[in-house]
């Protein structure tokens, strides 16, 4: 079933590759947005190389899989990064310094719940908002060039919206 956005209501990653692809562009834009803003900005600080590595990935299975279940849109993206940001911080908790610096400063009450709840859910879903943009207006094989993704997906699938 359509819902108004030429889409249907579990998102538009129809296959597998288009999740990866989804899925590897959200985790780019969100670390690079939790790097930018959150660490360079608000915290003025920059962890352990490991640190980027081990949330990227975490970043790309729990988008991975919300995606996969829930699909894509503006809601369902805030309830992924929420869920993010949850085990990100229970993963702080209790499984420091495993990928994370161990310095006590970073992961204090203030910096790990207190900040670093609004802060990383922030960032996280900044990130998959850029990469849902970008998705959403990405070229597709069954409408002609120069129509992006949301204009044309509509008129692909037989919709009516835009005439």
């Amino acid at each position: 079933m359509a819902n108004g956005r030429g889409t249907t209501d579990r998102g538009d990653t129809r296959s597998a590759r288009e999740l990866a692809a989804f899925t590897a562009m959200v985790a780019l834009l969100a670390i690079l947005s939790d790097a930018a803003v959150g660490h360079a900005l608000l915290w003025e600080n920059d962890p352990y190389w490991t640190y980027w590595i081990t949330k990227t990935f975490l970043i790309a299975t729990v988008f991975g899989l919300g995606t996969a279940w829930l699909g894509t849109g503006i809601g369902r993206g805030a309830v992924i990064a929420f869920v993010h940001t949850i085990v990100l911080t229970v993963y702080y908790w209790t499984l420091s310094p495993i990928g994370l610096p161990s310095h006590p400063d970073w992961l204090d009450l203030e910096h790990t719940w207190i900040t670093g709840v609004p802060v990383h859910f922030a960032v996280i879903y900044l990130g998959y908002l850029l990469a849902l943009w970008v998705w959403r207006r990405r070229p597709l094989d069954d409408v002609p060039a120069g129509r992006d993704a949301t204009a044309a997906r509509p008129r692909a699938r037989g919709g009516t919206r835009g005439r």
